[in-house]
This record gives structure tokens, C-alpha cells and sequence, in this order.
């Protein structure tokens, strides 16, 4: 390996860890127990506010519809169909550090093109999301009877597309 192949994968692995670990750390800081600090969930929960953007999408989605939906900071519902409890590990913020690590560890890309590339995923990762939110609360009773992880199946198919992304970007030309 040379030097920018190095570099290249220290920094990838350190920002995953260090956004990660970080996001991992706030939800300890916002849930209560252990190192609970309530102005941080009152004022800075940035997590609950990525969950309830992710409800209000899927809600949105719904009204497309026409159905008629239940919500609140943690569920939504699909009257008549099913529903969903958002938990932590529905919010997607593994696939949102290694997309933001990525972003940021790519070589020969200009600050720029590492912005676009982290807002444009992150809009990506959302609506995607806010649509499996949505599918798995209108199939909840269909879903029942299979034994998928939906969970799994969505992060695989986020990586894949993660690093399709990934590809095709760094295939593109540097603008000077």
C-alpha cells in the first residue's frame, strides 16, 4: 500500500468511528439513564429530530395515498394496514457515518464536491428510508408472516448503493 492508500483508510475509519462513536455517545446523552442531560434532549437531540423527519416523510408518503395515518415522535401508523416503532437502530446513522467517513476520506475531491456528495446521501438515505418506514407500516401484516430482517435486507441494499455512489463519484473528473 502506499502513502495515500494509508492515509485514504485511516481517515475513513477514523471519521466512521469518531461519527459513530459520537452518535452512539449523544443517544446515552438524550435517553434517560445512565448520562442523561436533559437540556440536551430538550435542545439538541439532533437524532429525535432526524426520527421525526423521518415519520413526517413517511407520513408524506401516505397522503400520496390518500391513507389515513397515525404519528407521533416514535411511531407511525397506516389505519387499517399496521405500523412501526421508529427505535435507534431505525434511524440509520451506521449507514449515515460511513456515508459521511466516505465523504470526507475520498482523495482528489475538492471540499466542495465532499459537501455535495454528504447532503445529496443524506437526502438520498432519507427518502429511501421514510419509504421503507412507510412500506413496512402498510405490509406490517404481510411482514408479520415473513421471517426477513428488513432491517438487514435495507442495509444491504444502502451499502450497495453507498458504494455504487461511491464508484460512480469517484469516477468523475475534478473540476479545478
Amino acid at each position: 500500500m502506499n502513502k495515500e492508500q494509508i492515509k485514504f483508510l485511516i481517515l475513513l475509519i477514523g471519521t466512521y468511528l469518531v461519527v459513530y462513536g459520537f452518535c452512539q455517545f449523544w443517544i446515552g446523552v438524550c435517553a434517560p439513564g445512565g448520562l442523561y442531560w436533559p437540556f440536551a434532549d430538550q435542545y439538541l437531540n439532533f437524532i429525535k429530530w432526524y426520527r421525526e423527519l423521518l415519520i413526517w416523510l413517511a407520513v408524506k408518503i401516505a397522503d400520496i395515498f390518500d391513507l389515513q395515518t397515525l404519528s407521533n415522535s416514535t411511531q407511525m401508523r397506516i389505519i387499517g394496514k399496521g405500523g412501526v416503532n421508529i427505535v435507534y437502530s431505525c434511524v440509520g446513522y451506521g449507514i449515515l457515518s460511513a456515508l459521511t467517513a466516505i465523504g470526507i476520506a475520498i482523495p482528489k475531491k475538492s471540499v466542495k464536491q465532499k459537501v455535495y456528495f454528504i447532503l445529496i446521501g443524506f437526502f438520498v438515505f432519507t427518502v429511501l428510508n421514510s419509504l421503507r418506514i412507510f412500506l413496512i407500516a402498510y405490509y406490517m401484516k404481510e411482514a408479520k408472516k415473513l421471517s426477513v430482517d428488513h432491517h438487514d435486507l435495507f442495509n444491504y441494499f444502502c451499502y450497495v448503493l453507498l458504494m455504487l455512489g461511491v464508484y460512480w463519484w469517484s469516477r468523475r473528473r475534478t473540476r479545478a
